[in-house]
């Protein structure tokens, strides 16, 4: 099924830009659906971008659809919390 795909492609996405997923939870809608990731914070902004851009580049397309960060204060300049991170799956 394009959920359970879409599921595995977001974890070793997540495992090969060393990102740490604690959550993921699916809603659905007519034609694709939205999977809320949930991340293990602090992490690395150069994570985050490298995991995005391999999200994006995938069959079947997942678009950003949501994204909450922040700088971590006290942090180096790479370190950030993700609060929230929607991903819109296409099923057309």
């Amino acid at each position: 099924s394009y959920q359970t795909q879409a599921l595995t492609d977001i974890k070793n996405y997540a495992a090969a830009t060393t990102l740490t997923i604690t959550n993921t939870t699916f809603s659905s809608t007519a034609n694709d659906y939205t999977v809320k990731v949930s991340f293990a914070n602090p992490t690395s902004f150069k994570s985050l971008v490298r995991f995005l851009n391999a999200v994006e580049g995938n069959l079947p397309k997942m678009q950003t659809s949501l994204l909450h960060l922040s700088h971590v204060s006290g942090g180096d300049a790479d370190s950030i919390t993700i609060d929230e991170l929607d991903l819109t799956v296409s099923t057309r």
